[in-house]
């Protein structure tokens, strides 16, 4: 006989061990620390999330957290255009950095003997601005040529934008990330100084620190390169606005695409909730893998689409759970959209598998270890805990909320939130086809 294997297989004591060790402390000047030890190589993470994303701009100019982002990845105060990257590719080092709705995050890794090289460097674009005129109109015009290869020119393009404006027509995630370019365009040094000013302070913002450090050396030399930057204190934010309760809205969009597809978009609960632990696992049962309940449904067994995709991608105020429905030429999508309804119906109704839920929540207990292999992907999580729960613990103990998940609790997000009232619907199609 064949045994299969759920989670009710493994032993939780030995899950219950503590996978990421860390100690966390704040600085005088409001800054929060997070140390994780782990000596395996010889390399360190420096991680500063800064919590400022495209929801803390302005309705008439958005698009300046991205820009910032791109100059201070270029150039800092004592560092010139360019000479950011020199310098820490001299030292065996390399960056990365992403803008996002709610934060801003820059992060290095480097061989462990050039921290505190790492530590000067990163503090510096926080201790004061140093981006010139030649570096904005540079980046500016980056911007712009990014947004003409991802968005403008891209099949599918403006689904971001589109839909972002038709869900959240009355608050602050209703434009894209990288914004209104002709407006960004237009900006001046002083009102990106201004911005910088008012959101790149100690107090905004939290630096991880993981890899191979020692725990009674590194907070002396954090507080030497970041404990005497002054902060702005209490920030008075952009005012978020108000979520619209129910949405029954569709579009369609004639666009440069070779194949008809479908994105249908639900309102669901922001990332610090249970409903989020419980929704996130049903996009796990729903189209996590080939072997997922949507892709045997609509595209092995029904053939109705060539390719699906549901994600649940929830941020401070608010998430959302979209689906990408990839059509065939010569089949109407409408009938996809249906089986996609009657499969929601079920679960709503309680009528699936328990087996399903078993495999989702082995597949996610899969992706957690997996998380926390390399120091980029562990740092980055310790920041989003600390930004979007308050608890950096939560790297440790978020899979037992999944775990615990029930059958009727996964039945109710369904029923509450992938209502036909509670959704949008954009269908991209073909210039050429009327």
């Amino acid at each position: 006989m064949i045994h299969k294997l759920d989670v009710r297989d493994y032993d939780m004591t030995d899950v219950r061990k503590p996978m990421v060790e860390f100690r966390k402390y704040v600085l005088d000047n409001g800054l929060k620390v997070i140390l994780a030890r782990n000596n395996k190589i010889p390399s360190v993470v420096i991680n500063t999330t800064y919590k400022v994303g495209s929801k803390d701009e302005m309705p008439e100019v958005t698009g300046l957290a991205h820009l910032l982002e791109h100059l201070l990845f270029e150039e800092t105060a004592n560092t010139s255009s360019g000479e950011f990257d020199t310098l820490l590719q001299s030292r065996g080092g390399e960056s990365n950095a992403y803008t996002s709705n709610d934060i801003t995050n820059y992060f290095m890794l480097l061989p462990s003997n050039q921290l505190e090289f790492g530590l000067w460097l990163d503090s510096d674009r926080m201790a004061g601005f140093g981006v010139t005129s030649e570096s904005l109109e540079v980046q500016k015009k980056v911007i712009h040529e990014e947004k003409l290869l991802y968005c403008d020119n891209a099949p599918y393009g403006s689904v971001d934008e589109i839909s972002s404006k038709l869900l959240f027509p009355d608050c602050a995630y209703k434009w894209p990330v990288i914004g209104d370019v002709e407006n960004l365009m237009q900006l001046s040094l002083g009102e990106v100084e201004k911005f910088y000013s008012k959101y790149y302070s100690p107090s905004n913002a939290i630096l991880t620190i993981t890899g191979d450090i020692d725990y009674s050396t590194v907070p002396e030399l954090v507080n030497k390169y970041y404990g005497t930057i002054n902060s702005n204190g209490a920030i008075h934010r952009t005012e978020f606005g108000t979520l619209r309760q129910t949405l029954t809205l569709s579009e369609t969009v004639h666009d440069n695409v070779n194949l008809p597809s479908d994105f249908i978009f639900y309102l669901v609960p922001e990332k610090n909730t249970r409903e989020y632990i419980v929704g996130n696992l049903l996009s796990f049962i729903l189209s996590y893998g080939e072997s997922s309940l949507l892709y045997k449904e609509l595209v092995y067994k029904g053939d109705l689409v060539s390719d699906i995709d549901l994600t649940y991608h929830a941020l401070e105020k608010a998430g959302t759970m979209s689906l990408a429905l990839s059509g065939y030429a010569d089949k109407p999508i409408e009938k996809a959209v249906e089986k996609f309804d009657n499969i929601i119906g079920n679960i709503s109704a309680g009528n699936f598998e328990n087996s399903l839920i078993d495999k989702a929540k082995n597949q996610v207990m899969t992706m957690y270890c997996n998380r926390n292999i390399t120091l980029i992907s562990t740092a980055d999580q310790l920041a989003n805990y600390e930004f979007y729960f308050n608890d950096p613990e939560k790297i440790n103990t978020s899979i037992y909320d999944y775990l615990s998940v029930s059958k009727n609790e996964l039945t109710m997000f369904a029923k509450k939130f992938l209502r036909p009232d509670n959704r949008i619907r954009l269908s991209y199609i073909p210039k050429n086809k009327k």
